[in-house]
């Protein structure tokens, strides 16, 4: 049987192995006070800012989670420890004179949710961090109060909101060396032993373009040719493949298509309102057993609207506030969606990665 299809099978029949709670490479025992994370639990982002997150190896002794007992399936592709665990969540936070309410401007509840969630060691954030032009003075009124507590586990990239201030002035400022200014926003990052992060700049007209003789497409075939980790995620804004109104962002196409030539194992976007998860496919969104699965993630409190005609491939669709765990092993992932008090639909699965 294909180990692919083995992992999808098991996570159907629920035959749940072990507890997500376990141990996490490169923690530190934490206090639970959320306004000690920020100092408790600094994260490295690339080797010119910190040592390699590869290099710790103190184990966590946070609690076990609470996501649905789905989650807690382990591939048994994969050790049972798990690597490293991280959350992805975009379309994030209202101008500050904005009230929440129970559609709009739910970045504080999603955000303590973040805070609250004691297994988590990096928040990879997805753009539209800042409604509704990225001012400086937005992320430190706005931003900064809510999901601004988890600034030390933060992975950034900018969404076109955030560039709405000229060259995105506010992002680039705000976030300092973790935006990483001098390469127009994207980068790479090791997050585990086995896995390698790609945090691309999908505002493609504002840093001379995502197309192959583009600066970004350059580098990212260069960065995937040097990378020699089994497991590949990448994260952007504007998603290629989406069931929302707006439809495909095909100016990301040739960012797809470099990464499934690498043989990526996970996209993650934000930009849609909504949460979306399809099925392996390749570039051209014809269904591949040997492709990538792309999630949209634009769940993080500016508001949320459900999603229109399903796509090609679009498995499971939902609307509402929340973000998206991610539990990395050394050949596989597991994901949980989980939603604030509003939000009514979750979302579990696991999956091997591609041999490379």
């Amino acid at each position: 049987m294909n180990k692919r299809v083995a992992v999808v099978l098991l996570a159907t029949l629920g035959l749940a192995i072990s507890t997500v709670g376990g141990p996490m490479l490169g923690m530190k025992a934490r206090s639970t006070a959320a306004n000690q994370r920020a100092t408790k639990r600094p994260v490295p982002l690339d080797p010119s800012l910190a040592p390699s997150l590869a290099q710790s190896t103190a184990p966590s002794t946070g609690p076990a989670s609470t996501v649905p007992l789905a989650l807690a399936l382990t591939s048994p592709l994969a050790p049972t420890k798990v690597e490293r665990t991280v959350a992805a969540v975009g379309d994030l936070v209202c101008p500050p004179e904005q009230p929440q309410t129970l559609i709009s401007c739910r970045h504080q509840s999603v955000s303590d949710l973040l805070v609250a969630d004691e297994s988590l060691q990096n928040v990879l954030l997805l753009g539209d961090l800042q409604y509704q032009n990225g001012e400086l003075v937005g992320f430190r009124n706005g931003y900064e109060k809510s999901y601004g507590r988890l600034n030390s586990m933060a992975i950034p990239t900018p969404g076109n909101h955030d560039y709405n201030t000229k060259g995105a002035a506010g992002y680039f400022e705000y976030f300092g060396a973790r935006a990483h200014l001098e390469t127009n926003g994207y980068y790479s990052v090791d997050l585990s032993p086995s896995w390698h992060l790609v945090v691309l700049n999908s505002n493609c007209d504002a840093i001379g373009g995502c197309g192959p003789n583009s600066p970004q497409h350059r580098w990212l075939v260069a960065n995937l040719a040097a990378n020699k980790k089994p497991c590949l995620a990448a994260i952007w804004h504007h998603p290629l493949f989406t069931s929302s109104p707006r439809g495909s962002n095909k100016f990301v196409r040739p960012l797809w298509e470099a990464l499934d030539a690498a043989k990526a194992d996970v996209i993650l976007n934000g930009h849609e309102h909504n949460y979306e998860r399809f099925a392996l496919q390749d570039a051209n969104g014809t269904a591949a057993v040997d492709g990538i699965r792309q999630f949209v993630v634009g769940t993080g409190g500016i508001n949320s609207y459900p999603t229109a005609a399903k796509a090609a491939n679009s498995e499971q669709r939902g609307w509402g506030f929340g973000y998206l765990r991610l539990s990395l092993h050394s050949g596989s992932y597991r994901w949980g969606f989980v939603g604030d008090s509003t939000t009514n639909f979750t979302d579990v699965g696991s999956e091997a990665c591609r041999q490379k």
